[in-house]
């Protein structure tokens, strides 16, 4: 019964990591993507 229940949390535990590396990445992305934008908005307001 032990070891069922480790494996499930630790099953739960992997999932979880996923999940937040997932967003993470997700966020990261966005967030760089939107710096982007505007360097290129001043870069192009500016030539």
């Amino acid at each position: 019964m032990i070891g069922i229940e480790g494996g499930v949390i630790g099953a739960a535990a992997v999932v979880g990591v996923i999940l937040v590396q997932a967003v993470a990445l997700y966020v990261g992305y966005g967030w760089l993507e939107s710096i982007v934008e505007k360097a290129v908005v001043r870069y192009r307001g500016e030539a």
